[in-house]
């Protein structure tokens, strides 16, 4: 359970609302939005409404972007309670590129939400690329909900610190291949597969994907869409197979609740 938090940087009439979300998580792996408590606050007001969100809920934590407040998102909350949990999140990304996880979510049924919500769903349905902030404003409801899901589920996917050390031990041995070197660590083994020498203590299928760049099937709902990180868009058959070359679209799609294997 968290209180994600989207802060706006400006109180006065017509400016953003800060996004309040309050959600969960079950055993399954499914997310669910239980309050919205966006508004127009000041500072001290959204701190306050957000640590009653969270003791209120039993939540585990406050989760809050801090690209436009820093350190400032914070101390704010501190002072109203300095002893809550509380976790800052960088957007490193656009919008629509953090959101895509979040919509393959939504088309699995595996977000849901929990009482009615129409101003979070209207912004929901019109965060498009072509959504003109101008006129509609920022999704400032929307934003905080996919902070919140991203926590919960898409950052704690299974495999994803997996894969992130994979990929990085793959570049390692491709570097010391194009190095002529060869460090073998303690306790490792040279392994040989499709021509290739990998030093591992066990051959890991991800060291493999990245340096071969070989096809891989991944797993998901039958005739399931998704839109990775780099724009390609994917469909599953009707037996939820994936046909995938792109380590880094892999890695996306698992993230996204796709899996390796059945």
């Amino acid at each position: 359970m968290v209180v994600a938090i989207d802060p706006a940087v400006s109180t006065r009439e017509g400016s953003d609302a800060t996004g309040i979300i309050v959600a969960g998580k079950d055993e399954r792996g499914h997310g669910y939005v239980l309050e919205d408590l966006s508004g127009r606050y000041q500072p001290a007001d959204w701190a306050r409404i957000a640590v009653e969100a969270y003791h209120r809920h039993s939540a585990d934590r406050i989760v809050a972007e801090v690209n436009q407040g820093g350190d400032l998102v914070e101390s704010t909350i501190r002072m109203v309670d300095a002893n809550v949990p509380f976790t800052a999140v960088h957007a490193s990304r656009g919008k629509y590129v953090r959101a895509e996880p979040i919509a393959a979510l939504f088309e699995q049924n595996r977000v849901h939400l929990v009482g009615n919500f129409p101003l979070l769903e209207d912004q929901l349905t019109q965060f498009a690329p072509d959504l003109d902030r101008g006129k509609a404003g920022s999704p400032d409801r929307a934003d905080s909900m996919i902070w919140a899901m991203h926590d919960l589920i898409v950052g704690r996917e299974p495999y994803a610190g997996l894969i992130d050390f994979y990929e990085s031990e793959a570049r390692a041995v491709a570097l010391r291949s194009d190095n002529g070197a060869r460090h073998e660590p303690c306790g490792s083994k040279i392994s040989t597969q499709n021509g290739r020498q990998i030093e591992t203590d066990e051959l890991l299928p991800w060291s493999e994907i990245a340096l071969s760049q070989a096809t891989v099937v991944l797993f998901c709902a039958p005739h399931s869409n998704f839109q990775t990180g780099s724009g390609t868009r994917y469909a599953a058959d009707a037996h939820g197979e994936i046909e995938v070359s792109n380590p880094d679209d892999a890695k996306d799609l698992l993230r996204m609740g796709c899996q390796e294997q059945r």
